[in-house]
């Protein structure tokens, strides 16, 4: 599957060549690239990850992934992520948690599991979204399920794609997946029902996490969206 990329730069930052040395951040476990100026650089305006991440590369065995913030200074959010008020309900401020045990993660947690994800772990990023959302950009690695399927599907989805194994009336979860959940943002209500759902047929909280942020905070960074095909 070719994914493009969608890095939307300054028009000066094609004239600079930024030359590259690979360091290994400890702490969130990632991997990164770091773009050492020269002195004829040290005026431009530095859009980093970090203070001491400048760009992350995500290998997988056919392509390569380079998650980085958008380096125009001026450039503003895409609508329609760039309301700050929609109707509520449906559209209300979600909680900071979806549930006990389960994990809320900001943006560089969010990184650190889609490396793990490239890297072959047993970890599935879900954009729980309607495909027609989806097809504006979204994460890297993810897989598009949305939530109408976890509401009329969940059985197929816990065996086909999350690891889980029916025994009767019960699911074995011993080899589930880790799932890492996202919608819209923190005014999407799918991703918390979505968990909703899954803690509801016993899946373990702690093999869920949750990207409360979702494309509004992803974007607001101005970080790394692919194009799906």
């Amino acid at each position: 599957m070719n994914i493009i990329m969608q890095s939307l730069r300054s028009p000066a930052f094609f004239k600079t060549k930024w030359p590259m040395i690979f360091l290994g951040i400890t702490g969130l476990g990632l991997s990164s690239v770091s773009v050492a100026a020269t002195p004829a650089e040290n005026e431009a305006v530095r859009v980093g990850l970090t203070k001491n991440i400048e760009r992350i590369e995500i290998k997988t065995a056919t392509e390569t992934f380079i998650i980085e913030r958008i380096r125009d200074p001026a450039h503003t959010i895409p609508p329609p992520f760039d309301k700050t008020s929609r109707p509520c309900p449906p559209y209300c401020i979600q909680p900071i948690r979806a549930g006990a045990h389960v994990e809320t993660l900001g943006e560089l947690e969010t990184i650190s599991w889609l490396q793990k994800r490239a890297a072959g772990d047993n970890v599935v990023i879900l954009d729980v979204r309607l495909p027609l959302w989806r097809e504006r950009g979204t994460l890297p690695l993810a897989l598009n399920l949305p939530l109408t399927q976890f509401q009329q599907q969940l059985p197929h989805l816990l065996e086909r794609h999350f690891g889980a194994r029916h025994q009767g009336k019960d699911w074995d979860y011993a080899a589930a997946k880790t799932l890492v959940l996202f919608s819209n943002g923190p005014w999407d209500p799918d991703a918390y029902e979505a968990i909703q759902i899954l803690l509801a047929a016993g899946y373990p909280p702690e093999r869920i996490k949750w990207y409360r942020g979702g494309m509004q905070s992803w974007l607001s960074f101005g970080l790394t969206t692919v194009q799906p095909q």
